[in-house]
Order: structure tokens, then C-alpha cells, then sequence
């Protein structure tokens, strides 16, 4: 019973995942400006929160190391884009119509849902602390990317990246963009500590 309730629930939620991923790069941006949407770490990190679900369901029952590191990485990647934009990008943004709820989807609904599938469903005790280099490499190389990218075509998809405007429109220099990328290395390297912490605690107990 209880696996198919998580079958149901992974569906449900990659399936809101894809949806808010399409509003925001089909409907929103259009084939031409597609590409650029697909540059936010909040799209990406969908993409790979729905691509962990079904990969879960795909290979369920069986024990592969490398899909418990996935499963921690998505977590952690998906509470990122919850946490940054609700502190750091949601006084700036305030979308109307249909993409206000593919907004909410993407930051509020997918993170809680994520978090929530970690902590009712899934077997705890197969996070490691080793797991760290994963969760810290993904957003350091992102921004190093969008750094790398901005030099061709003046693209940053946020503010906290942009060395060349002031605040709010940008972090105001290059340093800026470093000291905010260390902090928030830093701060999410912690919770995925905690993350590892709290699964490890929970081993061989049963949530429902």
C-alpha cells in the first residue's frame, strides 16, 4: 500500500515539476528565448527533482549507492531554490496569471514536496557526509558557468551573479559575486549536515 501511495505522490509531483518547467520556458520565454530560461537554477533543478522521481520509480527496490547521493543532491538543490528565491529574489519578482502559480509550483510546492517525499517515504540512514563535495560542486559550477556564458552574450539570470550593476539590479562587482557564492556555499553545505544528521537519526524508524 504504502508503495503505491509514493508512486502516486512521485508522479503528482514530477508531474507539477514538468508543468511549472513548461509555463516558465514554453509558454513564458517561447522557442527563442528558451534557452535562457533554461539557465535558471530553478528550472534546472526541477528538471532534475522530476528526472530523480522517476528514476526512483524505475529502479525502486533496488539498493544503488549512487541513486541515494541523486536523492540528497536533489534535496539539497531544490531546497536551494526555494530558500534563495523566497529570501533573496521574491520581493523583486511578482508574476501574475498563470505564472503565478507555475512561480509557486517551482519555489514553494516542488522544495516542500521534495522534503516531504525524504521524510515519509524514503529509507533513512543512506545519506553520507562524503556526499558534501556533490551538493557544494553543482552551485559553484553554475555560477562559474553563467559567469563564462554572461562574457558572450550578457546573460545573468540573477542579480546575486551580476558583477556589473549596483544593487539591486546587480551584486556590484566581481568580489560581491564571490563573497555571495562562498556565504551561500557555506550556508547550504551546513543544512545538507544537517540533512545527513537528521537521515542518519531517523535510520530504521518508520515515519507512516
Amino acid at each position: 500500500m504504502k508503495k503505491n501511495i509514493h508512486i502516486i505522490y512521485q508522479v503528482v509531483f514530477a508531474a507539477l515539476a514538468l508543468f511549472g518547467v513548461i509555463v516558465e520556458v514554453v509558454i513564458r520565454a517561447g522557442i527563442s528565448k528558451g534557452a535562457n530560461m533554461l539557465s535558471y537554477f530553478t528550472i534546472q533543478s526541477n528538471l532534475i527533482i522530476a528526472a530523480t522521481y522517476i528514476l526512483n520509480m524505475v529502479i525502486s527496490g533496488k539498493n544503488v549507492q549512487w541513486m541515494s547521493a541523486l536523492k540528497s543532491c536533489a534535496l539539497l538543490w531544490i531546497l536551494i531554490t526555494g530558500v534563495v528565491f523566497h529570501f533573496m529574489l521574491s520581493k523583486f519578482y511578482k508574476p501574475e496569471g498563470i505564472f503565478a502559480y507555475s512561480n509557486f509550483i517551482l519555489h514553494y510546492v516542488t522544495p516542500v514536496g521534495m522534503l516531504l517525499n525524504w521524510l515519509i517515504f524514503e529509507e533513512k540512514g543512506r545519506f553520507k557526509y562524503s556526499f558534501s563535495i556533490f551538493w557544494v560542486l553543482y552551485p559553484i559550477l553554475y555560477v562559474i558557468i553563467s559567469q563564462f556564458r554572461a562574457i558572450l552574450d550578457g546573460f545573468y539570470p540573477y542579480w546575486f551573479i551580476n558583477p556589473t550593476k549596483p544593487y539591486p539590479d546587480g551584486a556590484g562587482s566581481g568580489l560581491n559575486v564571490v563573497i555571495i557564492t562562498a556565504v551561500l556555499a557555506v550556508v547550504f553545505c551546513v543544512i545538507g549536515v544537517i540533512l545527513v544528521f537528521i537521515d542518519n537519526r531517523l535510520k530504521n524508524k518508520v515515519v507512516v
